[in-house]
């Protein structure tokens, strides 16, 4: 039976980790074809997330500097619309994202899903510009990510892919995003909104979205899947899906290393 899984075992006062299967009624995705199977040193993009509502006043200031880094430098970055500011907002995503960053005012920007990496100062756009092109570098990184998806009626199946050039512990994570959400935004009036976050499938825990945990050598990969149901009130032709592959810091934290962006539907093979 199509559905989601957890298995364990426990001995006395040892419990093991859990193993989480998912089972699904319709073909699995299939990757695309590693078009460079000897390199390990990848296109990189950064993980923008942008905390926001449409009832948040400042937000479009931020709004405002997020669009014109579109416009400037759409090679650096991948934004994800966190709208957790009220729940009247028709974009709004009901996990506590926001507290697990400890985002603690609107609007708020978390590179990577690092806490440590927070910009609010929408006074001083320059600030986030180069946050990004700090973290963007020379748009190289050493790991790399595929991933292709299929569609089944209300059914979303996604299978990523990591690839990686220095062996270590890694998560991988997937989010469903849609565009072209009308609204009225508070300090700015009817606008349309996109890359607004509808669900998150690398939930952990209340303060872990980073996604399911993988030991992978170098030069090796890591698969994980992703299941989900779609809202009957999301325009699937609008939707599109954010893959990321976190690695552990020195501090024993997870943040984003790369990220890729691709429709629903489809597949996103290795960017080099």
């Amino acid at each position: 039976t199509a559905g989601l899984y957890s298995f364990w075992a426990t001995y006395k006062t040892f419990h093991t980790e859990k193993i989480k299967i998912t089972a699904i009624e319709s073909p699995l995705p299939e990757l695309p074809a590693d078009p460079q199977p000897g390199k390990t040193s990848f296109a990189k993009k950064v993980f923008v997330t942008q905390f926001t509502g449409t009832a948040c006043g400042y937000c479009p200031k931020m709004i405002s500097i997020l669009e014109d880094m579109s416009d400037e430098t759409p090679e650096q970055f991948i934004l994800a619309a966190c709208h957790t500011y009220n729940d009247s907002d028709p974009a709004f995503l009901n996990y506590s994202i926001d507290n697990a960053l400890s985002v603690s005012g609107y609007p708020t920007v978390v590179l990577n899903l690092d806490k440590t990496q927070k910009f609010n100062d929408y006074t001083k756009p320059s600030q986030l510009k180069g946050m990004v092109a700090s973290d963007y570098g020379d748009g190289k990184c050493g790991v790399g990510i595929s991933a292709s998806s299929v569609v089944d009626g209300q059914n979303l199946v996604v299978k990523a892919q990591v690839k990686v050039a220095t062996s270590g512990r890694y998560r991988i994570g997937a989010w469903l995003l849609e565009d072209g959400i009308a609204a009225r935004q508070e300090g700015l009036g009817n606008i349309i909104h996109n890359n607004c976050v509808r669900d998150i499938y690398s939930k952990n825990s209340a303060y872990d979205y980073t996604g399911p945990l993988h030991m992978v050598e170098a030069g090796e990969t890591a698969v994980e899947f992703f299941m989900g149901t779609l809202d009957s009130k999301w325009v699937k032709e609008n939707c599109h899906i954010v893959v990321f592959a976190c690695a552990q810091k020195e501090n024993g934290n997870y943040v984003v290393a790369n990220v890729i962006d691709f429709p629903m539907g489809q597949s996103h093979t290795f960017a080099y």
